[in-house]
Order: structure tokens, then C-alpha cells, then sequence
């Protein structure tokens, strides 16, 4: 139902990618028979938001349930085929106990077909890609046994020295985000706080290396170094417009006084690596060298898209370029399940885990 919304999109741009939209038992039968012969069968989607994975309570509920059918569904109708591999790939939670009811689905319809589970957790910071994104694949084998693979990691090069190997002068200033960081009111304060870009990168470091943070926006530093008051008196003192902004602080200083976390969209300073790419860091990520933000075709170049890709259009805030999985995670784990050649039995009631991020395997019962 997801790929239906945009099935015009790629009708009119990829007219030589067959689809089907599956809504009867019939189109399921079709499906099948498309399928039939297959060995290896990727179903990576382009959002992990098409089932909620990333939010406690609605995955919880019943209606994240229902919303995370198409994992479940897309399984069957790979193993109906009799493929020897499915691979799908969603949220890290799917990993962990949170997203526990969700794998055990997927694992109930794995030993429904005579399929063996295996859930991996990955980093793009570990194939060659300065981006902390975690995500979760799982891999249907037949005949009760798994591969027992092992990815291999490239550490990636630190995030300013990996933007220099874009050439943008290959591409349009369409790419170019029409937003100034030097327009930005509490870029402005923390520049008259600090003294200069420079040292607003400085403090930024020593904050991230006591924590487990990529970087930090100008309204974390306010929280950190308790600038409130001096933040709320700034913008009190800039022209009309941005008086609204010391009310913004004082309603944020209540809720963090309250326990409470703020929704902000404030400059984002990143030193060696970025922090996951989602749509509104899009547009407020600093670039670790220049006075700037990053620009749209940077941040495709973090998403693994490859430079010679351009966009056939250019929707709204350039949303779609954040709800893709990185190309060099999936490679990674699509290349180790092709060539691995050990197999190792499991019963169909243990699921095998692989952490690839601390390096653990282990096996556990699942249901």
C-alpha cells in the first residue's frame, strides 16, 4: 500500500522496473509465480516509518502491528516461493526487546515455511560511511540452518575529509539549501557567546568526547552550559521577528526544569562523524569545515547514494533522500550471505543474533 502512494512516481521514471500491488489472494498468487525459481530474494524498503519501528508505543500497539504486516507479509510471500534467501531490513529496535513482538511474528512465519531467522545489527559507521546509522536486518534461510557469515568493516574517513572527495562542481547549485547559517538567530548568539565559529566547534568537541554523541545543536549547548538567560536577553535585543524566540527559551527551559525533552531545529555541529540523517538535519547539519550548511547533494553522498545519481524530481524538503538505507550497509550483508559457503544447523525454534557493531553472535530461543 506504501509503494502504491508513489507507484506513479516510478511508472513515469522507471518504467522498466516491474511492480504489482498486492491487495487480493490473487495478486499474491501472481506474485508467487513471479517469484517462483528465485534464490536469493532483498526486500530492503526505502523507510523503516512504514511500520513504526522507531516509536516505543506505537509499536506496541495494535496498530503498529497492523502497520508492520508488510514485514511479515512480504516473508511469507518470499518463502512461498521457495527461495533459499530472503533478505529484509527495518529499525535497530527490531534487534532488541523492544521491537521483540515484531521479530517474533517475522520468526513465526519463518518456522510456518521451514525458514531459520537471522537478525543482524549494523553501522553505516562501519562501511565506509561517517554516519551513525544503526539498522536491523533479517534474513529468512531454508531448510533449518544459517550462514554462519561474517561482515567484514571498513572504518570510514572523518566526515570533512570524506566530503572533500565529492566534486560539486559536477552538479547544479540546485543542490544548495536555501537556508543561511549565518541568517540563524541562535547561530548568531552562540557565535557572539563563544567568539567564532571555530570556538563553537572547540567547546562542541570537548562536550561529545566525555559522551556517546556525534554532535550537538546550539540548543544542547544552551541546556550544557546553562546560557538561558543570556540567550533569552539576546534575542530580546535583535530586530523585530525574533522577540518569539526568547519565548521559545523560556518554554524550553520549563520543560527541561520539568524533566521534559524540547522538539528544536537549531544548528547542528558535527566534528568526525554525522549524526543519523533525518529529514529536518537535512537543513540544520553544519558542515565540519565551512560557514555553511550542508548541502543536499553532501547529504546524499552521507546516504551512500552514488555521485553520478541525480534526482528525476525534486520533491518538498528533499524528504525521500533520508528514507533510504545506506547502499554500502545492504552490499555488506547481501555479499556475505552470497559468498559464505559454512552453514551451520538451527532448529527453527532458536533465532541466530549477530551484532556486528561489538562483533557477538549468539543463538537464543525465540518462541
Amino acid at each position: 500500500e506504501g509503494f502504491e502512494v508513489y507507484s506513479s512516481h516510478y511508472r513515469k521514471n522507471r518504467p522498466d522496473v516491474p511492480y504489482l500491488v498486492i491487495k487480493s489472494k490473487q495478486d499474491f498468487a501472481k506474485a508467487k509465480k513471479m517469484l517462483s525459481g528465485s534464490k536469493l530474494i532483498v526486500a530492503i524498503p526505502p523507510c523503516n516509518g512504514l511500520c513504526g519501528l522507531s516509536n516505543w508505543e506505537f509499536r506496541k500497539s495494535a496498530a503498529g502491528i497492523e502497520a508492520c504486516q508488510w514485514l511479515i507479509k512480504s516473508t511469507e510471500l518470499a518463502m512461498s516461493s521457495g527461495c533459499e534467501i530472503f533478505i529484509g531490513e527495518n529499525a535497530p529496535a527490531l534487534f532488541t526487546n523492544s521491537g521483540k513482538n515484531i521479530a517474533e511474528l517475522i520468526h513465526k512465519a519463518c518456522k510456518k515455511y521451514g525458514y531459520s531467522l537471522t537478525l543482524i545489527k549494523i553501522s553505516s559507521l562501519q562501511h565506509d560511511l561517517p554516519q551513525k546509522r544503526v539498522r536491523c536486518y533479517f534474513v529468512a534461510t531454508k531448510g533449518g540452518y544459517y550462514p554462519d557469515i561474517e561482515i567484514e568493516k571498513y572504518k570510514p574517513e572523518g566526515l570533512a575529509q570524506f566530503l572533500e572527495g565529492l566534486d560539486m562542481f559536477e552538479h547544479s547549485d540546485e543542490f544548495a539549501t536555501s537556508k543561511k547559517l549565518e541568517d540563524n538567530v541562535y547561530y548568531k548568539f552562540a557565535k557572539r557567546h563563544y567568539g567564532s565559529i571555530a570556538k563553537i566547534r572547540k567547546r562542541v568537541k570537548e562536550i561529545i568526547a566525555t559522551r556517546n554523541k556525534s554532535g550537538m545543536t546550539i540548543a544542547e549547548l544552551i541546556i550544557h552550559d546553562d546560557l538561558f538567560n543570556k540567550a533569552i536577553r539576546f534575542m530580546k535585543l535583535q530586530s523585530v521577528g525574533f522577540y518569539k524566540e526568547a519565548t521559545r527559551l523560556n518554554r524550553w527551559r520549563n520543560k527541561i526544569l520539568d524533566g521534559k525533552g524540547i522538539m528544536e531545529e537549531t544548528p547542528l555541529f558535527v566534528i568526525n562523524q554525522s549524526v543519523t540523517l533525518t529529514m529536518k538535519r537535512l537543513h540544520t547539519m553544519v558542515h565540519p569545515k565551512y560557514k555553511r550548511y550542508l548541502n543536499i547533494r553532501e547529504c546524499m553522498y552521507l546516504m551512500g547514494i552514488p555521485n553520478e545519481f541525480v534526482l528525476a524530481d525534486v520533491p518538498a524538503k528533499y524528504r525521500h533522500i533520508t528514507q533510504n538505507v545506506p547502499v554500502t550497509t545492504a552490499k555488506a550483508v547481501i555479499d556475505s550471505f552470497v559468498n559464505t559457503q559454512r552453514k551451520v544447523k538451527l532448529d527453527t525454534k532458536f533465532v541466530f543474533k549477530y551484532n556486528v557493531m561489538n562483533g557477538t553472535k549468539v543463538i537464543v530461543p525465540m518462541i
